[in-house]
């Protein structure tokens, strides 16, 4: 899942998501467009918003990857 919607979490197995701060996207949008409007020099890059990731039961942590193989 994306922006850790509230449905993520009522599936099952809820759903692992991601979850950035709107705010500072939109912070970051509107930077950008003020620079663009008023003629300043900008990046014509990525911007990179962090996020964290939040953990549900839809991904669980392999204990040994050998055992896999098998």
């Amino acid at each position: 899942g994306f922006d850790n919607y509230v449905a993520s979490g009522s599936v099952n197995p809820p759903l692992t998501t991601v979850e950035v701060d709107p705010n500072a996207t939109a912070r970051a949008a509107v930077e950008l467009l003020i620079k663009k409007i008023t003629g300043q020099q900008y990046n014509h890059g990525h911007t990179v918003i962090g996020g964290k990731i939040i953990l549900r039961d839809s991904v669980r942590r392999i204990a040994n990857t050998a055992e896999i193989a098998k």
